[in-house]
């Protein structure tokens, strides 16, 4: 009975064959990564902003999404919204609001690494019908080539 199986030579080809594919396949994955990443965190930033503006109807109070580090406070220009943001209530209606430690904390995320969130409001105040909310624009980058 005959010995069956691959030559060295087919064996090779095969390799190089798989390689070639992988070197031009990995590309179109990383970015798919990133398009998932990215989209991942604007539909983060959508519904903390959905929760914000429904919370404020329901409770009949001012709601805060600011951007934080640490989840306790808001945060001024030393940092942006890639280090996190957080949506609290603003019972006592600081000014600047600020959350304390008896205001419940509604939501608190930590974006994915590389990602770049800038805007033009250092925090957003949703209020109650019939009252004046914050308006502003948000832009997202991410992955490596993204803005410092």
């Amino acid at each position: 009975m005959p010995a069956s199986g691959y030559t060295l030579w087919e064996l090779l080809v095969s390799l190089a064959v798989a390689a070639i594919a992988l070197a031009i396949g990995l590309p179109s994955f990383e970015r798919l990564r990133l398009d998932l990443e990215r989209t991942a965190e604007v539909n983060a930033f959508v519904g903390a902003v959905q929760l914000a503006r429904s919370e404020a109807a329901k409770r009949a109070r001012p709601i805060v999404l600011c951007k934080t580090a640490n989840f306790e406070r808001c945060g001024g220009d030393e940092i942006g919204y890639e280090r996190g943001w957080m949506v609290f209530v603003n019972e006592d209606d600081a000014r600047p609001p600020h959350r304390t430690p008896s205001e419940p904390l509604l939501l608190a995320h930590t974006p994915a690494p590389h990602s770049v969130i800038t805007a033009n409001r250092q925090l957003f105040e949703f209020r109650p019908f019939r009252t004046r909310s914050t308006t502003g624009t948000v832009t997202l980058a991410s992955g490596a080539s993204s803005p410092s």
